[in-house]
């Protein structure tokens, strides 16, 4: 409890500080591509082999070796520009981006800078309100990953060149973000639209997909300098790190201070952010043009033929979701966090009430799984059989013969590993039967007699809360088969209440 606090806490002071600094936050998102082969070599991508054995002789820059494009690499790179609205490029060039460090053997990246396969697009997704937005997307470029580097030692480091050359897509946004949800939501509609198009794995987690956050805040009279955020590795990291990162610019102008320009990591068990390097003087990358590389024509063919195999993106699906079934966005996106349900969903959606459906399987079921720390989709596709015994509960609860109440109390049995039948659970217990064959008079009138100073309270007050006891001690007598709502109304007429 005393964490929620401090939450809801965290949460009021950032919405006042809001509503006095205007907020910019744009990111560059670095996405490993989901091919066979690295960028420029016949290595295979793994990170998960044994270290360093997946790196060839062009991977670790030894002399005479050169760089061959992957062609797979720039089909996903059209397939991302095209899923994102953007302007590719009909012709594109690579270049050399010059640093030393000891995780890039060549010694520089090759990588886009005058000429990336897209320029000018557009991500859409919803916002923290669930209405409809556009992100805009300055550019995409393709690029080389660098080695991993394990600095977990105390005088040395090791490093795993498995991961050096593989594919990155580099996704540039526009600052335009101004709250930390809003941000943490664009990242996700994209990590979604990498995953479904098959263009990236994405699993930030496992490093797949890196989020560089770059945040600034101007106060009425001052605007700060924009802070960049490194590698930031999850997406409830996005939104926490991004709020911390404002918070700590606004105490910072508040004090009279500058905002130094500089790079900062987020550690996600402080929840804070500390500085790496400072960016008051641009790095001298000294750009130039791979000259090992030819300029490549992205051709219409190639884009044509890409486009005819692209599928709709989540952002399009959910709101054909949304508007087929009558569900409101905040639903979709529920149902969107468990991809492979969507199919299992729309099967059930058609022979039934649509959000009868949804309170099913993604409100109670997903709910108590969830509560209980259980797999989703272990116990769709084992313990209710796909979705047969779904169905068999909605279908005994329509029909009258199983009262909502025990449907669920069979729902829990089936999720904690009962095999039986909704049917066979429900016979076995004696809760099979016809709601109209109930009596309910019988029952809330010895309700009522037994209960005389309830009743006499619910007469005083004239509020409900005494009515769902009341409503309890009834559906005990008739074993739960009993509509609540039903019983409430008989309780509500018998005392003469509205």
């Amino acid at each position: 409890m005393e964490s929620l606090h401090k939450h809801q806490k965290k949460k009021q002071g950032l919405s006042d500080l809001l509503k006095q600094y205007k907020i910019k936050v744009g990111f560059e998102i670095h996405c490993q591509m989901l091919t066979r082969h690295k960028l420029f070599s016949s290595s295979l991508c793994s990170q998960l082999e044994q270290a360093n054995t997946r790196a060839n002789f062009v991977d670790l820059a030894l002399p005479g070796m050169l760089p061959v494009l992957n062609e797979e690499c720039l089909d996903l790179a059209v397939k991302a520009s095209l899923a994102l609205q953007g302007n590719i490029n009909p012709r594109i060039k690579f270049d050399r981006k010059h640093y030393y460090y000891s995780d890039l053997p060549q010694g520089y990246q090759i990588t886009q800078k005058n000429y990336p396969i897209m320029e000018r697009g557009n991500l859409y997704f919803f916002d923290r309100h669930n209405k409809e937005r556009n992100l805009s997307i300055q550019r995409i470029q393709i690029e080389q990953d660098s080695a991993r580097s394990f600095h977990d030692f105390e005088n040395y480091t090791l490093i795993d060149y498995n991961r050096v050359g593989m594919p990155l897509l580099e996704i540039v946004t526009e600052p335009e973000i101004d709250h930390p949800e809003d941000g943490k939501l664009a990242v996700k509609e994209l990590q979604d639209l990498l995953k479904a198009l098959k263009i990236s794995e994405a699993n930030m987690e496992e490093g797949q997909m890196r989020c560089d956050i770059n945040v600034s805040v101007k106060s009425p009279t001052k605007q700060g300098n924009r802070v960049e955020i490194k590698n930031v590795l999850g997406i409830k990291f996005v939104e926490k790190a991004t709020e911390y990162e404002i918070m700590r610019h606004v105490s910072l102008l508040e004090e009279g201070k500058d905002i130094p320009k500089e790079t900062r990591r987020y550690d996600s068990l402080k929840d804070q952010t500390f500085s790496m390097r400072s960016k008051e003087q641009d790095p001298d990358y000294r750009f130039f043009q791979e000259p090992d590389l030819p300029t490549f024509v992205v051709s219409k063919e190639r884009v044509s033929r890409v486009a005819s195999g692209l599928e709709k993106t989540p952002f399009e699906k959910k709101k054909e979701m949304a508007e087929r079934y009558g569900l409101v966005i905040g639903d979709v996106q529920t149902a969107f966090s468990h991809p492979w349900s969507i199919e299992l969903y729309d099967r059930m959606a058609e022979k039934r009430e649509p959000k009868t459906v949804f309170n099913w399987l993604y409100g109670f079921i997903q709910g108590n799984v969830t509560k209980k720390e259980l797999d989703f989709h272990t116990v769709i596709t084992t313990n209710f059989a796909s979705t047969a015994k779904i169905e068999e509960l909605m279908d005994l609860v329509s029909s009258g013969h199983l009262s909502l109440l025990n449907a669920k109390e069979i729902a829990y049995s089936i999720i904690d590993g009962d095999a039986r039948t909704p049917t066979e659970i429900a016979k076995a217990n004696n809760l099979y039967g016809l709601s109209e064959q109930v009596n309910y008079d019988a029952a809330i009138e010895e309700v009522i007699q037994g209960n005389k100073a309830t009743v006499d309270k619910i007469k005083e007050s004239g509020k409900d809360g005494p009515i769902m006891f009341l409503v309890g001690q009834v559906m005990k007598k008739i074993n739960k088969q009993g509509d609540p709502q039903e019983i409430q109304k008989a309780i509500k007429q018998k005392l003469g209440l509205k």
